[in-house]
C-alpha cells in the first residue's frame, strides 16, 4: 500500500515523531497576513506626508477594505477629471479584481478531500488471467490497491504476466514491480523488478514524466544490484522532464566512470550542470568535477531594466509597486506585482526579475527559477536573495532548539514558500506544515496556533532534533522522515541496504518524499552559500 502514495506523487505529509519533552509554546504574538509581508503595521507608517505618500496610503487602504465607497467614488471622480490626477488611478480602476486578489490571499484555506479508490484485482480461471487488459488499462491507484497484501509468490506469478504482454498501456507491471520492491533486499528481486519498470517505461512514451521515473527507478535499482552496463542502458533513455530532474544523469555518470568510460562521465556531468543547474544532482555534480559553476551568480551587478518595452502598459502598475514598496506598504506592493504576472505572460526576463524584488517570498520563489534557467547571465546576489529569502529569520533563530536555522528555512521554502497561511490536502498547517495530530502526539496539547510561525518552527526544530538523533544525524534520513514520517524511513533504511546516502535518498520509493529531500539539501546548499562563510559540502555533510 506504501507504493500506492510514491506512485501518485499525492502521499501526505506525515509527521508521526513523538518526544517526552514538550516545546516552549508559550503564547506569541499573533501574525496576521498582512504582517507575513512586513514587519510594520500599515497604521504605523507615517511616510513623508507628499501628495504620492497619501495616494500609496490611500490605495493601501482600499485594498485592504478601510477605504469607505464615498472615497472611492470621490478618487475615481479625481482621476476623470485629469490624468495627472493620481499614480494609483489605473489601479483603482481595476479594484475588483485586485479585491478578488486579495480575497484570494487572505480567505482561510480549505484542506482538500481524498477521493476514494476502489481496488482492482486479478481474476484467474485455469491458471489464466481473464482481466488482463483491465489491468493493463488500469490507473496506478487500484492496481496497488489491488495488489495489497499479495505474497511474494503471487507476486512473481503475476509479473509474468505483466512482462509477457505485448500490448500498451501497461501499468500493471509497474505496480507489480512497486510492490515487489517490498521484499528487498531479503529476496533479490533486483533485475526483475527493473524488467518490470522497463516494461512499463515502454508504455509511457507519451507520458514524459512517469517514462523518466520507470527508467530511473530501473536504472537504480540495477546500480543497487552492480548491474552498471545493463543500467548505463535504462539511464541513457531517462529523459530529464525538467529542470531539477537530474537523477539519472547523475546515476549514468556514476555507471559510466564505474565501466571505464571516464571521459563520457564527464561530458554526462557537465551536461546535468548545462540543463538543470538548479537541481540536486548539479550540485553535486559541480562538487564531484570540483568545480564551482555558480560562483558568478553572487556577484554585485545590478538589474538595469526595470520598464517593460514589449508589454508597456505593465510599468504602470510596476511604478504604483515600487512606491508602495518604498513606503513600506508590502502588502499591497505584492498584491499589485501578484497581479501583474497573472495579466502579462510574455515579460522580459530581466523586468521579469524586477517585479519579483517587489513581489511577495511565495510569488518570487515560484518566478525567479524560470527566469535563471533561460537566462542565468542574470543572476545575481540580490537576485538569489530574492530566491531564498530569509522572512521570520529572528523567529527561526530564536527557535532553532540547536538546528541550523538555514535547514529550518530549507523545510520552509520547500513546505510552504513561507506562507504562514499555507494548508495542505492533507491538512499540514502554517510556515513549517505540521499537522495538527502530529502537534498533539508531540505536544500533548489539543489546540496550537499552527499558522503562528513561532510555534511552527519550534514543532520543526523537535521534529528535526528527534529524527536526527534517530537516524545518528544522517541529514537525508531526518529531511525524508520530516516529510513521510520516521516509521516508513525506519522501514526503507532496511529495504535499501546501501552505505551510500545519494543512492539511498534516490532509491526511496515515494516518489514526493525522494524529490523533496533533494530539494531540502539543495535550498539548504544555497542558504549556506549565499549567506554564511561555511558552504555545504553535500556528500562530506552526510
Amino acid at each position: 500500500m506504501a507504493h500506492f502514495f510514491y506512485l501518485l506523487n499525492l502521499l501526505a505529509l506525515f509527521f508521526l515523531a513523538q518526544c517526552a519533552s514538550a516545546p516552549d509554546l508559550s503564547p506569541q504574538p499573533s501574525i496576521s497576513e498582512t504582517d507575513f509581508f512586513s514587519d510594520r503595521p500599515p497604521d504605523s507608517i507615517t511616510g513623508d506626508g507628499s501628495p504620492l505618500f497619501k495616494q500609496a496610503q490611500t490605495f493601501d487602504k482600499m485594498l485592504r477594505g478601510q477605504l469607505p465607497e464615498k472615497e472611492i467614488t470621490q478618487f475615481l471622480a479625481e482621476c476623470k477629471k485629469t490624468q495627472s490626477a493620481g499614480l494609483f488611478c489605473s489601479g483603482f480602476y481595476q479594484r475588483k479584481k485586485l479585491l478578488n486578489l486579495v480575497s484570494e490571499k487572505t480567505s482561510p484555506p480549505i484542506a482538500v478531500q481524498k477521493r476514494e479508490v476502489l481496488p482492482l484485482k486479478a481474476e484467474w480461471k485455469d491458471g489464466a488471467i481473464t482481466n488482463l487488459k483491465a489491468l493493463r488499462n488500469s490507473k496506478i491507484e487500484p492496481l496497488i490497491k489491488g495488489l495489497s497484501g499479495l505474497s511474494q509468490e503471487e507476486l512473481v506469478a503475476l509479473s509474468k504476466f505483466a512482462l509477457q504482454e505485448s500490448k500498451c498501456p501497461n501499468r500493471f507491471a509497474v505496480a507489480v514491480g512497486a510492490m515487489l520492491e517490498d521484499f528487498l533486499p531479503v529476496q533479490s528481486h533486483h533485475a526483475l523488478i527493473a524488467d518490470l519498470y522497463l516494461k512499463g517505461a515502454r508504455c509511457a512514451k507519451r507520458e514524459p514524466v512517469d517514462r523518466e521515473n520507470y527508467l530511473t527507478r530501473a536504472g537504480l535499482l540495477l546500480v543497487w544490484n552492480n548491474q552498471c552496463k545493463k543500467a548505463v542502458s535504462a539511464l541513457k533513455r531517462a529523459i530529464p522532464s525538467d529542470a531539477f530532474s537530474g537523477r539519472a544523469l547523475y546515476w549514468l555518470a556514476y555507471c559510466q566512470k564505474q565501466t571505464g568510460d571516464s571521459v563520457g562521465a564527464e561530458l554526462t556531468l557537465t551536461k546535468l550542470l548545462a540543463r538543470q543547474p538548479l537541481s540536486f544532482h548539479a550540485l553535486l555534480s559541480s562538487q564531484d568535477l570540483n568545480s564551482d559553476p555558480f560562483q558568478d551568480w553572487l556577484h554585485n551587478r545590478p538589474l538595469e531594466k526595470k520598464r517593460s518595452q514589449r508589454t508597456p502598459q505593465a510599468n504602470i502598475f510596476v511604478r504604483q509597486a515600487e512606491v508602495l514598496k518604498k513606503f513600506g506598504f508590502d502588502f499591497s506592493a505584492a498584491i499589485i506585482s501578484e497581479w501583474i504576472f497573472s495579466r502579462y505572460k510574455t515579460l522580459e526576463g530581466e523586468f521579469r526579475l524586477h517585479v519579483a524584488s517587489l513581489a511577495a517570498p511565495p510569488t518570487a520563489i515560484l518566478q525567479i527559477p524560470a527566469v535563471l534557467l533561460a537566462q542565468p547571465h542574470l543572476a545575481n546576489r540580490s537576485v538569489m536573495e530574492q530566491m531564498y529569502p530569509r522572512p521570520f529569520f529572528e523567529v527561526f533563530v530564536r527557535h532553532q532548539r540547536g538546528i541550523d536555522p538555514y535547514l529550518l528555512m530549507a523545510i520552509a521554502r520547500k513546505e510552504s514558500r513561507f506562507n504562514p497561511k499555507a494548508v495542505s490536502w492533507a491538512n499540514a498547517q502554517g510556515l513549517m506544515q505540521i499537522n495538527p495530530e502530529t502537534a498533539r502526539q508531540m505536544t500533548g496539547k489539543d489546540s496550537l496556533d499552527l499558522f503562528n510561525p513561532a510555534v511552527g518552527i519550534d514543532l520543526a526544530a523537535l521534529h528535526l532534533e528527534s529524527d536526527l538523533s534517530r537516524f545518528d544525524g544522517r541529514l537525508p534520513y531526518a529531511i525524508a522522515a520530516y516529510n513521510a514520517g520516521h516509521e516508513v524511513v525506519s522501514r526503507w533504511v532496511q529495504r535499501y541496504v546501501v552505505s551510500d546516502p545519494i543512492l539511498f535518498m534516490d532509491l526511496i520509493p515515494y516518489r514526493e518524499t525522494r524529490d523533496y529531500t533533494g530539494f531540502v539539501l539543495s535550498n539548504y546548499y544555497w542558504y549556506k552559500k549565499i549567506y554564511t562563510k561555511e558552504p555545504l559540502k553535500l556528500r562530506t555533510s552526510f
